[in-house]
């Protein structure tokens, strides 16, 4: 199995226990880190994620998991973690979820408009295909292929 099906199988397994406990499932990934593989649950919750709730979401996958056998034997590391502030804004879902909330963004290619590649505004709207900054300049559409990077400010 490779590390992005076991993610996937992770996932699969685990969304629904994590949904129970009032957590959504960000993120999965199988990461090398010292000592071996490390599979990562992301977690989020409009109210916040504390490390009491990371132990207790933990808690409740593990055996699960465990049951499961996703590793075929090979050893890795479970933990739980929230995005954390400083995470990069990567899907739809993601944006949609800090709609409100002040975020900067970088392009990959300056900007048609007005030549710029950096903007920073309040999140509107977003579709699969683009979102909308409340700027100070006004109303900015971007498609989200054309998106470098983009992060909630601090």
């Amino acid at each position: 199995m490779t590390d992005g099906e076991m993610s996937r199988k992770a996932e699969s397994l685990c969304s629904g226990l994590i949904a129970e406990e009032g957590f959504e499932t960000v993120e999965v990934k199988l990461e090398k880190g010292f000592g071996g593989r490390m599979l990562v649950f992301y977690i989020y919750s409009p109210d916040g994620v504390s490390v009491n709730d990371c132990e207790r979401v933990q808690n409740r996958i593990e055996p699960v998991l465990d049951e499961a056998d996703i590793s075929e034997g090979r050893p890795y590391f479970l933990s739980v973690s929230s995005m954390g502030l400083d995470r990069p804004i990567r899907t739809p879902k993601d944006y949609l979820r800090l709609k409100g909330k002040e975020i900067s963004l970088k392009l990959y290619a300056p900007d048609a408009v007005d030549g710029k590649k950096e903007f920073i505004g309040t999140i509107g709207d977003c579709t699969e295909e683009k979102v909308t900054l409340l700027t100070r300049g006004g109303s900015r559409e971007f498609m989200l292929k054309d998106v470098a990077v983009s992060k909630q400010t601090i």
